[in-house]
């Protein structure tokens, strides 16, 4: 028999420094076959007060999770592996009676998010990690009311050859605790799925910022192609939102996958929710976008062009090579199955030529500053840079005051008024204030920049 951990009781702190901690019990997760032979168990006390993140666009490598691991235990903290994919759901039932059913032959896309018990403990608080330890569930409540889902009821889930596999949600959880991530579980539920490559190291109990920062760069982790995000980091203007998110402001369609690494919507979404080839004034650009955010982008257009910029966006390509809404796989996150934002018809393409994805991004600066103040996020400052993407996250980023790499954003007191972008703003904003835990989970930094399907 293999027991890799009893967890008699964790000390969980809320993710700031004057937060009083909270205590919870559990037996932490573990395959076991026959009672567990332990005459005293293991008891691990962990005060958390801050967390780091550190992924690749992709599939974590082996030598960055040895050298996440290697930093940590030199900051007197730990380290976990994480998760992160695209699932597919085809029902949720209460009992033998379905709540919610995809159409025959599709799945409705959900983000996963997969952490060790001890992990989710850290991150999401002790309420999230005893239902993980119990083999359940977590669902974000914005993803259970659109699904009209509660405690109790069961989700079933494809695995990789397209048998539903199901799971109880043992909690329905405040989007801001767990990160704005859609559905959370654990290692072993998630490995029914397929879901078995990292992602993520996530790392706490650190002796300091300083102490983690300076055992993360010994390592060689300060580079390019790594992303640090932590839990005190400013919020960057060209962060994006998780799925859960994105189907708040754009809707949510099944979809089947197609082998040619597109996606097929289901019957009638488009036509409800895809403009039909507009073309914009002020800029002349051509594009099927999401009926949410064409009058961001319009009045981004008319802005730009009254300040004389028009010429800095290459319609002819754009019309061309770029544009919104093409539902397909992400093409950057390999095998983690995350459906490309265009598929939603929320993201903007434009100068693609001069812009290709993973070099360094070519945009005048002024086009840049001008789609932050509309709602649009940029892929400039993505860990795969990705200059030719505009990303509609529904708030104005122009005011976000961060020392982006490419096109940083001007002081406040240089930024002109918008009232229109400012009416769209209040209009359009549904979510709630970042939490710490935001900055790890919902675009995730980590879900989000570098694995929530973007490109």
């Amino acid at each position: 028999m293999r027991l890799r951990s009893v967890v008699a009781a964790v000390t969980v702190g809320l993710l700031t420094a004057s937060a009083a901690p909270l205590d919870a019990s559990w037996a932490d997760e573990g395959a076991i076959s026959g009672p567990a032979e332990v005459a005293v168990p293991a008891r691990r006390e962990i005060t958390v007060s801050e967390l780091v993140s550190v992924s690749e666009p992709s599939e974590l490598s082996t030598g960055v999770e040895r050298a996440v691991a290697a930093a940590a235990a030199t900051a007197g903290g730990v380290a976990v592996p994480g998760r992160s994919a695209q699932v597919g759901l085809v029902l949720v039932r209460r009992g033998e009676v379905a709540i919610q059913r995809a159409p025959a032959g599709y799945r409705i896309p959900m983000g996963l998010t997969v952490l060790p018990v001890e992990g989710a403990a850290a991150a999401m608080g002790p309420a999230v990690a005893v239902v993980l330890a119990a083999g359940e569930v977590v669902l974000g409540a914005t993803s259970a009311a659109l699904r009209g889902a509660q405690v109790g009821d069961v989700v079933e889930v494809l695995d990789p050859v397209g048998t539903p596999v199901p799971f109880v949600i043992g909690r329905v959880a405040p989007d801001t605790e767990i990160g704005g991530a859609e559905l959370v579980m654990r290692n072993e539920e998630a490995g029914r799925l397929g879901v078995t490559t990292n992602s993520r190291m996530l790392v706490f109990g650190f002796e300091s910022r300083a102490a983690i920062d300076a055992a993360l760069a010994a390592e060689g982790l300060v580079r390019a192609g790594v992303r640090i995000a932590r839990s005190w980091d400013a919020r960057s203007p060209d962060s994006t939102l998780g799925i859960m998110a994105t189907k708040a402001i754009a809707g949510e369609f099944a979809f089947k996958p197609l082998s040619n690494g597109e996606a097929l919507l289901e019957p009638g979404w488009s036509a409800a929710n895809i403009s039909d080839r507009i073309t914009y004034t002020g800029v002349r650009i051509r594009a099927n976008c999401n009926n949410a955010i064409v009058p961001a982008i319009q009045g981004a257009l008319d802005e730009i062009a009254a300040a004389g910029l028009a010429g800095a966006i290459d319609t002819a390509n754009t019309n061309t090579y770029g544009g919104c809404f093409y539902p397909r796989l992400n093409r950057v996150t390999g095998n983690l199955g995350f459906l490309s934002r265009h598929s939603w018809g929320v993201a903007l393409d434009m100068n693609t030529t001069q812009n290709p994805q993973g070099r360094a991004p070519r945009l005048d600066c002024g086009v840049v500053r001008t789609f932050r103040k509309w709602g649009f996020a940029w892929g400039g400052n993505f860990v795969n840079p990705d200059g030719m993407h505009f990303e509609y996250v529904g708030e104005r980023r122009d005011l976000v005051a961060y020392p982006s790499t490419y096109c940083p954003n001007l002081p406040a007191s240089a930024v002109t008024a918008s009232p229109a972008a400012d009416r769209l703003e209040r209009a359009l904003d549904r979510a709630a204030p970042p939490t710490a835990a935001g900055v790890i989970f919902a675009e995730d930094g980590f879900v989000a920049e570098a694995h929530d399907g973007h490109d």
